[in-house]
């Protein structure tokens, strides 16, 4: 008895494998990212679609996290694709509140949200509600959003017990609307006030950064966070420009193959080339990678989609994340810059972060490698079809011999200085770094002013 069921169980399997077996043939020959072994992509749900034929949804990242004290100091991170920091606890925070929540439209009061213990999503682009709801798997109360046009912030304030009143503010800036949501009782409100108190430990060294809104700059469009610091300046280390793909083999050839290995889902008939202009290539019929003499990685995916649901932000958002977690060449942090709809599909860029300080290409960088941010993927049908990155890690000097001497109000009476007619009002001031191709970089100040882009020096060496 016991052998014919072990046989049988043995027949089982064997059809389980066989499937299996077919069906990991042909991602293959089909685009699929997961860039795990045998079994996991069997057993996983990692793929662009679940059992129902939809494409898989994330929910859009924002530019940075800004952590408030609730004493008018804040910290700005940029944690990059962070699913277990800071906006991996905060996104459960929102999920529980959007689902369980009760939502009510109020006129926006910063001051207010942001005078207690907070996080603060601040996102590089407009996202519509919807979108946004769809990176959760949606929710049903959706109507109670409908006076929103556009995502701009989401301000959590957790509570520090589990049965005290929580809220999420979901704020339109343009539109001048926020939906307050309320919830008493949470399972994740806790645990994000801990983070918090200890984000507060951890960054006791750091920069620290106001509000514009809550100190009375009414010149700021919307509320922005600018830094600011106690002593005569702000000492810092700069960065330098490290080559990503080379320390993955002995030669050029075998390290791009290496660093993109995940690309090609473990086909191994792939070809080699190296033209007259140094550039290499590695590809399969379907797939080409092309690593440049700039430290230009290029990927093209010229498979045909399989899947016919249009596709939307979250899950296009979700197709990218994935890629680049596949980048095995991708050590430096990367923050959302922008978005393109086009009719075809959706164009995400990133830029570099370091040392929670954004890393912006110089105008000398950006016209020696044709690209204004460092990375741009294009998704189609729920996949990547098409990748580019400045495939250089920037890293800090070993001590901070850089100092800030110009604070924010410097900068912006600097750029104001200089304009031809008087500032309406200052999107965004922003403080980062200057990438160079070579050398060091340095802080410089980024400023927005009524639609145009001005830049500043701020550091001087000591």
């Amino acid at each position: 008895m016991k052998l014919v069921k072990i046989g049988g169980i043995k027949n089982i399997f064997i059809v389980v494998l066989t499937i299996a077996a077919v069906y990991q043939t042909a991602l293959l020959w089909l685009e699929n990212y997961s860039g795990h072994n045998f079994f996991y992509s069997f057993f996983s749900s990692e793929y662009n679609y679940n059992g129902q034929d939809e494409l898989l949804t994330a929910p859009i990242d924002p530019k940075n996290v800004i952590i408030g004290y609730g004493n008018k100091t804040f910290s700005v991170t940029y944690p990059g694709i962070d699913e277990g920091g800071f906006i991996g606890k905060t996104n459960l925070f929102i999920e529980e509140m959007l689902k369980n929540g009760s939502p009510e439209t109020v006129e926006t009061a910063f001051d207010e949200y942001i005078s207690q213990k907070c996080i603060i999503l601040d996102f590089s682009i407009d996202v519509l509600p919807s979108q946004y709801f769809l990176g959760f798997g949606g929710i049903d109360n959706e109507e109670g959003y409908s006076s929103l046009n556009a995502i701009n912030q989401i301000i959590a304030v957790p509570s520090a017990g589990r049965t005290e009143e929580n809220k999420l503010y979901i704020v339109d800036s343009d539109g001048g609307k926020t939906c307050a949501v309320t919830l008493r009782g949470s399972k994740y409100a806790e645990k994000l006030t801990t983070a918090i108190n200890n984000a507060e430990i951890a960054n006791m060294e750091k920069l620290k950064y106001i509000s514009t809104k809550q100190n009375g700059f009414n010149i700021f469009k919307e509320n922005v966070f600018v830094p600011q610091w106690s002593q005569s300046g702000y000492q810092y280390a700069a960065v330098t420009p490290e080559n990503s793909i080379d320390k993955f083999g002995t030669n050029t050839f075998a390290a791009l193959e290496n660093a993109t290995s995940e690309f090609f889902n473990g086909y191994s008939a792939k070809t080699t080339v190296k033209d007259n202009d140094g550039i290499y290539s590695v590809s399969t019929n379907d797939i080409i990678v092309k690593y440049y003499p700039t430290h230009v990685l290029e990927y093209y995916n010229y498979t045909r989609s399989e899947n016919n649901t249009e596709q939307n932000l979250s899950s296009a958002y979700y197709a990218c994340r994935r890629f680049l977690k596949n980048d095995k060449s991708l050590n430096t942090d990367v923050f959302l810059t922008g978005v393109e709809f086009n009719s075809n599909g959706l164009l995400f860029r990133f830029d570099y972060s370091v040392n929670d300080m954004p890393v912006f290409f110089s105008d000398s960088l950006k016209k020696e490698l044709n690209m204004e941010h460092a990375i741009e993927i294009f998704v189609e049908g729920g996949a990547v079809k098409r990748y580019r990155r400045y495939a250089r890690d920037f890293v800090l000097s070993p001590s901070r011999t850089k100092t800030v001497s110009t604070d924010f109000l410097g900068a912006m009476n600097t750029v104001m200085a200089g304009l031809e007619t008087p500032a309406n009002e200052i999107e965004n001031l922003v403080l980062g770094y200057n990438a160079v191709s070579e050398g060091e970089s340095v802080l410089m100040w980024y400023m927005s002013v009524d639609g145009a882009e001005y830049i500043t020096e701020a550091s001087a060496a000591e």
